[in-house]
């Protein structure tokens, strides 16, 4: 996200990174790092899973803080990239089609989700995209 949103580069953030766990105000966690005084609050509490779909914009914040390697994971040769699919608040898919002046021409939904899940939320995934697009339906789903 830094390095999408502050346009630092991966050397400078990792030194800031580093140097803020040997000050103790950061923990390593997981994949990545969390505030010391927010350790004990996630021992003590379990999260419970909200299941959402969201379309987002391609200028959303949280598209624009991960863009550099949305881009790289959800791309076409043939189009552009519409909106990024945000599920069960986890990145997992894009609409794909041509831009226009007045409503895009969307093509195609990519996912990576396995083929049983992405089945299964079909119906939840459609229904955010025209949540937004105005009862626009895709030409194409997972290809097909």
């Amino acid at each position: 996200m830094i390095k999408s949103f502050y346009k630092f580069s991966k050397k400078e953030i990792l030194t800031a990174l580093n140097e803020m766990v040997l000050e103790n105000i950061l923990i390593k966690y997981d994949s990545g790092y969390i505030l010391k005084e927010d350790m004990e609050y996630l021992i003590n509490r379990k999260p419970e899973k909200i299941k959402s779909v969201y379309a987002m914009q391609r200028n959303d914040f949280l598209v624009k803080s991960n863009e550099y390697w949305l881009k790289e994971k959800f791309k076409s040769d043939e189009y552009e990239t519409l909106q990024y699919l945000l599920v069960d608040g986890e990145f997992h898919g894009a609409t794909f089609g041509k831009f226009r002046y007045g409503p895009n021409d969307l093509e195609d939904i990519v996912l990576d989700l396995n083929d049983e899940i992405a089945t299964e939320r079909k119906d939840e995934i459609l229904q955010a995209i025209t949540d937004i697009r105005v009862n626009k339906k895709p030409n194409r789903y997972m290809g097909s």
